[in-house]
């Protein structure tokens, strides 16, 4: 019978470790075991494949890194793996066969910025790739890819007590975002 992480919130920080009350769960897996039963039941290599996965840069229209990670890890269990114009990689198990199917179906992009501007405080001025609402990026951590290795910034705007718009707290405009 599978097992479905089913919904749960992620684990206190403040009570993973520490010990715990009588009759109390002390971890996030105690309490919760959908999910202990769902992440224990993985394999080390799907763990891995999972992290690898997650960590190679694949922003919108440029995915193929992330598609060749999911192929890779693919290949031994598809009969038959193909890739169209559109950007879609499908892995096929008995192609053609009688019966019923099953379809796993999965976005390949992720969130992305591409460097516009870099004033002479070194402040970083992007604009975006696909669809990112700037609102929820302020603060956000980001890993800026270079020829010389990655950079760690992170995602900062004018505070609205020194912005221009006096009193007129307007939801900022990715032109309003820097990085630092």
């Amino acid at each position: 019978m599978a097992t479905s992480p089913g919904n749960f919130s992620p684990p206190q920080l403040s009570s993973v470790g520490q010990s715990a009350p009588k009759n109390e769960p002390t971890t996030f897996f105690a309490a919760h075991p959908a999910a202990a039963a769902y992440f224990t039941s993985m394999r080390e290599a799907s763990l891995d494949f999972l992290k690898r996965l997650v960590e190679t840069p694949s922003p919108s229209g440029h995915e193929t890194r992330g598609q060749k990670v999911w192929t890779e890890y693919a290949a031994p269990y598809a009969d038959e793996i193909e890739s169209d114009a559109y950007g879609n990689v499908v892995a096929w198990i008995n192609k053609g066969a009688p019966g019923p199917r099953l379809m796993l179906a999965a976005h390949a992009d992720e969130i992305g910025m591409v460097i516009n501007y870099i004033d002479t405080d070194g402040f970083i001025y992007v604009r975006r790739i696909g669809g990112i609402d700037p609102a929820i990026m302020k603060a956000q951590r980001v890993h800026i890819h270079t020829r010389n290795g990655t950079v760690k910034g992170v995602v900062g705007n004018v505070a609205p007590h020194l912005s221009k718009n006096d009193g007129d707290r307007k939801v900022p405009k990715i032109e309003d975002l820097f990085i630092d």
